[in-house]
């Protein structure tokens, strides 16, 4: 591929264009950043494993299989408030269609094909055009998390800002930034040809280094380059933060366990419907596991970060046959644990 000409009738570009002696070096450092990444599933995976009971999620396939569609890859949940939802849509369908794309400069590098003519200058107009949409995204987000500060992204007046969020948004923005500029200085270094305009957001940004020396924009490239590629490992590194407990700005796919219930799980859920713990329900918690999964899975069920996490309102007391709570309690119990406590339906005390 790196001896074919590109022009008018044969549009296209040589894919890792100024960087091909890189590609053992890249190869390892991706390497290390998925392995890390699958050492926090693992993490994670073990966590959930080592506390409580396990849920049945295998039942009911068919609805599961059709909310994986509706909520995992539509993003139905989300949209229920517009304007959050608009703003993870833009970046969670971005990143969604910029992996195809990054998917297929694989291929062709590996492989020797690349997509030709116009194939080429639709492919170039997308990608430019999603990773646009997570520019965008990540920009609303910002001014809606940090400067706007709408009361839904707190609890009590205390605003749920936590250093990850920001990391994430910052990571992406760059990425998607250092991206159009590595594209400006390539398109600018091979002649600025007219079919690259089709890559709109790159062409534009190249003009502004037309008139650099080529050793100085191919000395640039490879810079922005290789920054680009570091921003992108730190962020495939960092996707699965822990305690497991802790939320990311990007989970907001609302309750994984949408949907029917199995028998057993509908007869465990009725045991567990009178059991308060002092005065706060119980939430039908019948696991640790089942916490820190609801609580990695949404803020809420409206819309990016909207609310306070489920798991926070839960109680985290073990699952038992009477009430439990914590052992500093207040002297005043509540209503219902008071009646449910002289009708004997809590289990008897005086055995």
């Amino acid at each position: 591929m790196e001896n074919m000409v590109f022009g008018p009738g044969n549009e296209g570009r040589e894919v890792f264009w100024n960087t091909t002696n890189y590609q053992i070096p890249l190869d390892v450092f991706a390497f290390i950043a998925l392995a890390i990444l699958g050492w926090g599933l693992y993490k994670r995976l073990d966590l959930w494993k080592a506390m409580g009971k396990a849920e049945v999620r295998d039942d009911n396939r068919g609805e599961r299989v059709k909310n994986l569609f509706r909520n995992g890859i539509l993003q139905l949940s989300v949209w229920r408030d517009f304007y959050p939802g608009l703003i993870h849509g833009l970046i969670f369908f971005a990143f969604f269609v910029l992996i195809w794309g990054a998917a297929i400069d694989a291929t062709s590098f590996y492989t020797g094909m690349h997509l030709p003519g116009k194939g080429y200058l639709a492919f170039s107009f997308i990608m430019d055009l999603f990773g646009l949409f997570a520019v965008v995204g990540c920009i609303l987000a910002i001014d809606r998390r940090y400067i706007k500060k709408p009361d839904r992204l707190g609890y009590k007046g205390v605003p749920d800002n936590r250093p990850d969020d920001a990391i994430v948004l910052i990571l992406i923005l760059a990425i998607m930034v250092t991206g159009y500029i590595i594209e400006g200085l390539r398109i600018a270094a091979t002649g600025n040809p007219d079919f690259e305009k089709w890559s709109f957001v790159g062409y534009i940004v190249g003009q502004f280094f037309v008139g650099m020396s080529m050793d100085t924009l191919k000395t640039s490239h490879k810079l922005m380059w290789w920054g680009h590629a570091f921003l992108a490992f730190g962020f495939i590194a960092t996707t699965t933060p822990l305690p497991a407990a802790s939320p990311s700005a990007l989970r907001t796919t609302g309750n994984p366990n949408a949907g029917p219930r199995s028998t057993a799980s509908a007869s465990s859920a009725e045991e567990t419907t009178a059991c308060f713990a002092v005065g706060i329900p119980y939430r039908r918690s019948r696991s640790l596991a089942k916490t820190l999964l609801d609580s990695m899975a949404a803020a809420s069920r409206v819309g990016p970060h909207a609310g306070w996490p489920a798991a926070v309102r839960r109680s985290t007391s073990p699952r038992v046959s009477g009430c439990s709570g914590p052992t500093s309690v207040k002297s005043t119990r509540s209503r219902a644990m008071r009646a449910s406590t002289a009708s004997g339906s809590l289990g008897s005390t005086a055995a």
